[in-house]
């Protein structure tokens, strides 16, 4: 080996050790920083004109595992959608109460159903007539509030996509934006690790906010799809969401793909959403979930307190002798009849369902027509229990309830209350557990991704310390070559 070699070959070494040292001090320098990737300096023999002249950095290379990537960001959309669900239950169920809390919905028709018991016992008594006037305002109130509760929650699911769909068109936009970086870079051979670290946490924030699949191109660009495989990106080009919030969202108001009513989500015009029954639609994370609740969760539970609400309207209709045709009973449809029959009557009942004004006597009515029955022409004998008795065959009656609400097909009133208030616990208590299940599965496979991906201080100095050993060992080869070199002048 010539000296001229030797030398070479040390300066290679020592540029390579340079360039290593500023990668472990790069590394150690952003050791908590979210998103930041091990950075390593790929070496290589240096050839010139076929003979070996030491050691170059080839490039920048990050300690990343792709498989390790995709489950992680499969796993978090999931832990995303289930925990988006789990908290909006958790809101309305905390509201509903438990089946033996005084304020739920089976209490107060309990309540109902035990003044009407005591007006059995004592028709003429006013006070016991006034307290049935108030436990029937308290069964109507309480529905009211529900299905206001409920709409609530669909405004805010509602909301909820909207800001979703914003989220994801932003974090397109900034893929794009990456990916033209990364393109450029690449075709000038310059490091860019940080780049793509940048684009890792961007696709992580998608797949929270949709599933998705994804792929990379070559000069590095990726091509991002929804799980189903509608493109949403590829390279630069950019296919974003469109979405309509909608202001006010009302019991009857309904997702139908194609057709009017609540607004699903598109892509160049294509129905993505959820629901839209189109192969490539969304399928997880919290755009999903979101759209779960505004369309299927929270229309059934409005389903079931509309199914109590008409059962009480109608039962006290059918059991009242004084009415005819066309006629509301103890409790109104917004002061009109009820048609049990009519799905569209019994849609949002919950929210327009109201006490009969001929029983309040601050509204001109009179107490002793629930003694008699609201239409009667007098108050009859005051001890004539006739038609409280009648009133009273609502709450032990078996009657028959829609089976698309979810719950019993035939019950009591009083029994269907309370399975309502149970299902709705019970659907939250098992969402929770999901949720936190799918959470420590989603949290367990992050942690492997930063003990691989991220930096550990202990190991980048020790490996500092190496580098120093190696820059050391070739410091002392030029000096070693300098002075043979000066022993060579000197014999000259």
């Amino acid at each position: 080996m010539s000296l001229t070699l030797a030398l070479d070959s040390a300066l290679s070494g020592l540029m390579a050790a340079q360039r290593q040292t500023s990668l472990v001090s790069r590394n150690i320098a952003n050791a908590n920083t979210p998103g930041y990737t091990r950075k390593d300096a790929a070496l290589t023999s240096l050839i010139v004109s076929g003979e070996g002249r030491g050691v170059q950095v080839s490039g920048v290379t990050r300690t990343v595992d792709a498989s390790l990537q995709r489950d992680s960001r499969t796993e978090s959309g999931l832990a995303a959608e289930l925990q988006t669900k789990a908290s909006a239950l958790k809101t309305f169920t905390d509201y509903i109460g438990q089946p033996d809390a005084e304020t739920s919905i089976s209490s107060q028709i309990t309540k109902l159903m035990n003044a009407f018991q005591q007006l059995g016992e004592s028709p003429e008594d006013s006070v016991v007539q006034r307290s049935v006037v108030g436990a029937a305002q308290n069964v109507a109130q309480s529905l009211n509030d529900m299905s206001t509760q409920i709409q609530k929650q669909r405004q805010s699911a509602d909301a909820g996509i909207a800001d979703s769909v914003t989220t994801i068109n932003q974090t397109l936009d900034d893929l794009a934006k990456l990916n033209q970086q990364i393109a450029e870079r690449s075709d000038g051979n310059q490091d860019i690790t940080d780049l793509q670290d940048q684009r890792d946490q961007k696709l992580d924030t998608l797949a929270k906010e949709m599933g998705i699949t994804y792929f990379t191109r070559d000069h590095g660009e990726v091509v991002v799809l929804t799980q189903g495989g509608t493109t949403l990106l590829d390279g630069t080009t950019i296919h974003h969401l469109a979405f309509t919030p909608t202001s006010q969202i009302a019991a009857s108001l309904t997702y139908n793909p194609g057709g009017a009513g609540l607004s699903g989500v598109t892509v160049d015009g294509l129905d993505i959403s959820p629901g839209s029954g189109y192969a490539g639609s969304i399928r997880s994370g919290n755009l999903a979930a979101q759209f779960d609740l505004r369309d299927r969760i929270f229309p059934q539970a409005q389903a079931q307190v509309d199914e109590i609400a008409s059962t009480l309207a109608d039962g006290f209709q059918r059991n009242d002798a004084t009415i005819t045709a066309g006629q509301a009973g103890l409790f109104t449809d917004d002061g009109n009849a009820h048609d049990r029959t009519d799905p569209a009557q019994v849609t949002g009942l919950a929210g327009r369902i109201a006490v009969n004004t001929l029983v309040m006597p601050e509204s001109g009515g009179d107490l002793w027509r629930l003694r008699t029955g609201l239409y009667a022409s007098g108050p009859g004998a005051p001890g004539d229990a006739t038609q409280v008795r009648a009133f009273q065959n609502v709450f032990s009656e078996t009657v028959a309830f829609n089976s698309a609400a979810g719950l019993s097909s035939s019950a009591q009133i009083t029994s269907y209350a309370t399975e309502f208030v149970g299902f709705q616990g019970n659907q939250r208590s098992a969402m929770d557990d999901r949720a936190q299940y799918q959470a420590s599965i989603s949290s367990t496979i992050d942690t492997q991704r930063k003990n691989l991906e991220g930096v550990n201080i202990d190991d980048e100095m020790q490996k500092m310390l190496l580098l120093e050993q190696s820059y050391g060992a070739s410091a002392k080869i030029i000096q070693a070559v300098s002075d043979m070199m000066d022993k060579l002048l000197e014999a000259t």
